[in-house]
């Protein structure tokens, strides 16, 4: 179909279980000058290897809860700064916890307890 100059294309599925599903041997590629929007009851991604995401800024917002789950190692990293901020915030190790800074450690609490 041509709307506005433009070849536009345009799946409709009428029986409920329909599914579209698109396969490649190489890459697929989607691309758009403005949003991509994708509205769903849930959203899967599964990757053999690696899941990437690059922009300017990153947004991970739930209603409830953001949950990052790693079978080995958990890696926040930044040239600036790292904030956690929660109306109550627990930091535990099963085995060892090392807190340090090459400058100063400010420890506050309006009770602080030490073991």
């Amino acid at each position: 179909a041509i709307k506005n100059g433009q070849e536009t294309v345009e799946i409709k599925l009428y029986k409920e279980g329909d599914k579209i599903k698109i396969f490649a041997k190489e890459e697929i590629v989607i691309h758009s000058n403005k949003v991509i929007k994708i509205n769903a009851n849930d959203i899967e991604m599964n990757a053999v290897n690696s899941i990437k995401m690059k922009a300017k800024e990153i947004e991970l917002k739930g209603d409830k809860d953001v949950k990052i789950e790693a079978n080995l190692n958990v890696e926040i990293k930044s040239t600036g700064s790292a904030k956690i901020q929660a109306a109550s915030t627990e930091i535990k190790a099963d085995a060892m916890l090392n807190l340090q800074a090459s400058g100063t450690t400010i420890l506050k609490g309006a009770m602080v307890m030490i073991n």
